[in-house]
């Protein structure tokens, strides 16, 4: 064979190959997962203040340690994909599921009474929940395996939108419509009960009356310690607002202490550690977000999270972790993001952090409604302004493991009362059962977990 044959077929060779390894690299990559990098900060210091630090590396930029994988179940669907199968069963027990109030209600919460027994002569412990209704502040009392509330103040204060109870579920903060459209805040403590008769629940009952006082004017937003203790609020002034706190108790104004202030006055405020808050700018899908944290032990805003569209969170109750969710292209996506490490992951199932509760006891766990579909929209907007709806299913999520288990379907809320659209989720003390708002109607439901 001449040199030229020879140059030939070498070329020949090596064109071969070339055409076969480029088809393998294109075969291994659009059949292998992508993997994604979170943008948990840019370099920006919003708001501008000389009291704000960055968490992060020395250049002031936040940083992530390692790349999030693709989510599972995909960034506008939610499928049982993720993490383990669901229980089977479980999902389709409409038995754990209990309306506690079909009427407009607010401020539910799990709190113990100690009764005499009905089969001895000894006390026992009785879980009920507490809740106020939103159309005439009469506050009740209903148990998970009774049907008839008991009334435990009768004093009507109307339009109320909003209300907290303290660790002893006897002193109140309510936010009502005052008589000319103004937000009245009243500070109440429930006073010893009379007996009287309360046609309202078919039985005599013992009934007792709000002892109010008025906070200060132009309050914006309320939070309450993790220990129900103390209450922080925040107060306009001029164009931006300060942040007070006062103990919680029988009487309004005690301990009294300025622990903030801001040039900005739109704020989400939430409180998962005793000593420290967390301040999310409100969120909208074309505006890039911000969550700073503070300690009530010194000044000064710490940046955590920034420049994410629609930016909204939940932080876990050791503040440690967070789930934030983030609005791109009309899509959703959630996240599941680590304090320490810097490190965000994408979370195994999508919905807004405001739908989701985490353990107090066990801390990994995460519970959450879950939209079954979520159409295109600007999130967190479309849902804040009810124009769009969700059908929600019960996830249970840990975080440490990354399984996920389905708990309640949709097809079985919708059985129990037309479906629902979840917010303000509140776990019993030993985490048995579930507290929720139905958005759709402010209906209470209540879901045994154990």
């Amino acid at each position: 064979m001449n040199s030229n044959a020879t140059k030939i077929l070498i070329a020949i060779v090596l064109g071969l190959a070339l055409l076969l390894s480029t088809y393998g690299i294109y075969r291994y990559f659009s059949s292998t997962p992508t993997t994604e990098t979170t943008p948990i900060g840019d370099t920006s210091a919003f708001p501008t203040s000389g009291n704000i630090t960055t968490q992060g590396g020395s250049d002031g930029t936040n940083t992530q340690a390692g790349q999030a994988t693709s989510n599972p179940g995909g960034s506008n669907a939610n499928t049982t994909s993720g993490g383990l199968a669901p229980a089977s069963g479980r999902q389709t027990d409409i038995s754990t599921i209990k309306i506690v109030v079909e009427k407009p209600s607010v401020g539910g919460i799990f709190i113990e009474k100690t009764e005499q027994s009905n089969t001895s002569t000894s006390t026992v412990k009785k879980l009920y929940v507490r809740y106020m209704e939103r159309e005439s502040g009469h506050i009740y009392d209903l148990a998970y395996n009774e049907n008839l509330p008991k009334k435990v103040s009768n004093t009507t204060i109307t339009k109320v939108y909003e209300s907290f109870f303290n660790n002893t579920a006897k002193s109140v903060v309510i936010r009502n419509i005052n008589s000319v459209g103004g937000v009245q805040n009243i500070y109440a403590a429930i006073e010893d009960p009379t007996a009287t008769t309360s046609p309202e629940v078919g039985a005599e009952a013992t009934v007792g009356k709000l002892n109010q006082s008025l906070l200060p004017s132009g309050i914006l937003g309320v939070v309450v310690s993790p220990s129900k203790t103390k209450i922080f609020y925040l107060t306009g002034v001029g164009d931006g607002v300060i942040g007070t706190t006062e103990d919680f108790g029988t009487k309004q104004g005690v301990n009294k202490k300025q622990v903030f202030n801001s040039a900005l006055s739109e704020w989400l405020i939430q409180w998962p550690q005793e000593d420290t808050l967390f301040f999310n700018t409100r969120p909208s899908a074309n505006v890039p977000g911000f969550l700073y944290s503070q300690s009530l032990t010194k000044t000064g805003l710490n940046k955590i999270l920034g420049g994410l569209n629609g930016l909204t969170s939940n932080v876990s109750p050791d503040a440690k972790r967070l789930i934030y969710s983030e609005s791109t292209s009309g899509k959703m996506k959630t996240y599941l993001y680590d304090l320490t490490t810097r490190v965000s992951s994408p979370l195994y199932v999508t919905t807004l952090p405001e739908k989701c509760v985490w353990g107090g006891v066990a801390q990994d766990f995460l519970y959450c409604a879950v939209p079954a579909t979520i159409p295109g929209g600007d999130y967190p907007d479309v849902w804040y302004q009810g124009i769009v709806s969700f059908s929600d299913e019960l996830w249970q999520v840990d975080t440490k493991t990354g399984n996920t288990e389905l708990l309640i379907d949709k097809a079985t809320f919708d059985k129990a009362g037309k479906g629902i659209d979840a917010e303000n989720l509140i776990l019993s003390p030993k985490e048995d059962y579930l507290l929720m708002t139905n958005k759709k109607d402010s209906s209470l439901w209540q879901i045994r977990l154990k």
